[in-house]
């Protein structure tokens, strides 16, 4: 397989998982890389001040706000909304890995087919 890029986050099956900016490592392959970098975690208040008015941000008790910095570059990573205690989402697994912990693609797929986007 080779290397690929999500958002800022390099994929390399041999390398792990790296800053596309800096090519500082974070990780494994197949591990977590916001497990392994700088966060934040903000309360949608804080969001409020930072964002255009013209955006509409709910206040929430039970949402946050998550920053994730490269610990090498500071850069931004990703921005992603969860409510509190969940735990990261992970953003690629390989398959292996996945299928290890009992995720079947093919019966999801023929489950629901409509519902998967494909590129040809």
């Amino acid at each position: 397989m080779e290397p690929f890029i999500i958002g800022a986050v390099r994929y390399d099956p041999e390398d792990g998982l790296s800053c596309e900016k800096c090519g500082g490592r974070f990780c494994t392959w197949g591990g977590n890389y916001k497990e392994h970098v700088k966060s934040r975690r903000l309360a949608a208040t804080e969001l409020k001040k930072r964002v255009s008015p013209s955006y509409y941000v709910k206040e929430h008790d039970d949402v946050e706000l998550r920053e994730f910095h490269c610990p090498h570059c500071g850069l931004l990573l990703d921005f992603e909304v969860y409510r509190v205690g969940e735990p990261n989402r992970v953003d690629y697994e390989p398959l292996d890995r996945a299928g290890a912990r009992g995720y079947d693609a093919r019966a999801l797929f023929e489950q629901a087919p409509d519902s998967w986007i494909t590129f040809q």
